[in-house]
């Protein structure tokens, strides 16, 4: 998943709706910057790590299951671009990135602002005379 480009204050989350549980969400800051919250399952549905608050992630961060399966990772000299296997708390695979492409598959609901606090929705033109 790219993430440059986005609108500060727009805000994205992948929601397991077998519970409606946050399991990725990414909000733009005023800056440009990602900031990013996560709970991460592995296969087998363990808990691997629970960081629900949104955080700025600087230095890049990688989160591996005990298997060594990459859950989650963004590069820190590539802040731009997210890495992630996401499944639900019954190992269901919901969502797989490798940061260009994207595959989605059940249980999964995408939420994003579409028309955030920060940005307005754009007037009709009236018809000129």
């Amino acid at each position: 998943m790219q993430l440059t480009g986005r609108q500060p204050g727009s805000l994205m989350s992948f929601i397991d709706t077998s519970r409606d549980e946050v399991l990725l969400r990414f909000q733009i800051d005023p800056q440009g910057l990602p900031l990013i919250g996560f709970t991460l399952y592995d296969a087998s549905g363990s808990l691997v790590a629970d960081a629900p608050e949104l955080q700025l992630y600087s230095e890049g961060v990688t989160i591996s299951a005990a298997d060594g399966e990459v859950l989650f990772a963004v590069m820190p000299d590539e802040p731009a671009t997210v890495i992630y296997r996401l499944y639900n708390h019954k190992g269901a695979l919901l969502t797989v990135s490798d940061g260009t492409r994207t595959q989605i598959f059940g249980y999964l609901r995408m939420d994003g602002n579409k028309i955030g606090a920060n940005r307005t929705k754009p007037q009709a033109k009236a018809p000129s005379a």
